[in-house]
Order: C-alpha cells, then sequence, then structure tokens
C-alpha cells in the first residue's frame, strides 16, 4: 500500500516538473527571438553614429565605396583619415591623408540585409552585415548634417508584426532613436 502512494506522489511530482520545464523551452525560445530581432537596430547604431559624424559632406557627395553586385546602395559617407597624428617640422601633414569612405546598401535575398562596405582609398576593406533581416528595404535620408535611417525588422515571437526603429543623427551631435514601434 506504501509503495502505490509513493507511486502516485512520484507521478504528481513528475507532471508538475515537466510542465516547468516546457514552460522554460517555450520562454526560453521567445527570449531568443525577441533578442536577435534586438540586435539589427543595435548594430545600426554602433554604426551608424560614428559613420555620420565622422562624414565630410564635400567628400560624401562624390565618394564612391563599390558595395558589390546585387547590393542596392543607400548611402555614401566619407572622410578623410589620417593613420598617423606624429609629423616632423618639414614634412606635410597631409601627406598620410587617406580617403575613407563607407556604404551602407540592401542586400536581397533568402535573407533581406544591411549591410556596411568600407572603404580605404577607394578599396573595400571590409564588409559588415549590421541587420541579418529586415522586413523591407530601409529608408535613408539626408538633411543638411543630419542623416536618418529607418530599419524594420519582423517580431519573430509574435508573427505578422515588425519592430521599426529610427535613428537621426547629425555630426557632432547624440543619437536621438525613436521608441520601437510594432
Amino acid at each position: 500500500m506504501e509503495l502505490l502512494v509513493a507511486i502516485a506522489i512520484l507521478g504528481i511530482i513528475m507532471v508538475a516538473i515537466g510542465a516547468m520545464i516546457a514552460t522554460a523551452f517555450t520562454t526560453t525560445a521567445t527570449v531568443g527571438e525577441r533578442l536577435n530581432s534586438s540586435r539589427g537596430p543595435k548594430m545600426v547604431s554602433r554604426y551608424w553614429v560614428p559613420d555620420v559624424e565622422s562624414a565630410d559632406p564635400q567628400l560624401s557627395s562624390s565618394a564612391t565605396c563599390d558595395a558589390g553586385s546585387g547590393m542596392q546602395p543607400l548611402v555614401t559617407f566619407a572622410w578623410n583619415e589620417y593613420p598617423s597624428t606624429i609629423t616632423t617640422p618639414d614634412a606635410d601633414p597631409l601627406a598620410n591623408e587617406r580617403l575613407h569612405a563607407v556604404t551602407w546598401a540592401y542586400n536581397p535575398g533568402t535573407r533581406n540585409q544591411v549591410v556596411r562596405v568600407s572603404c580605404l582609398a577607394g578599396s573595400p576593406v571590409q564588409t559588415t552585415v549590421v541587420v541579418a533581416d529586415v522586413a523591407r528595404i530601409p529608408s535613408v535620408t539626408t538633411a543638411g548634417q543630419v542623416s536618418t535611417i529607418e530599419v524594420i525588422v519582423p517580431d519573430k515571437s509574435e508573427h505578422n508584426k515588425t519592430l521599426t526603429l529610427t535613428f537621426s543623427v547629425g555630426a557632432h551631435e547624440a543619437v536621438t532613436p525613436s521608441t520601437p514601434t510594432t
């Protein structure tokens, strides 16, 4: 009789533990998808702010940085980079000047991506996937010294919803992100 009672109690405990484990797996998956959705806007703010603040409007208007075949360029920022600040009295301080250009591009495909291509002296040196999955082509506007990018990513934890984040930044200004909307 005691053995039957022990088996019954063990069965009840196992059902409760199984329910807790199932809930933990569901919560972990939801949180993971939310974190992946928030990664894109975080990466945009990490690269967008220094690119806009470094940009020289006169250089950006004529600079080129080939994003690659199949990519749709969104905006190009350019500035002079000075790799060495040490000069001798008779040296030309602009002798080491190099043009650094960055092109933000939309890469359509299986996963629609926002890509940042960095070029030095006209040659691509680094390509970074900034947003791995966007819902549509990001919109980029530049008005004077203020540049704005709007990124819309799918909210994979809730189907048919998206997260929209807009970053506006001007030269030597702090970033002013919008509040996420669904």
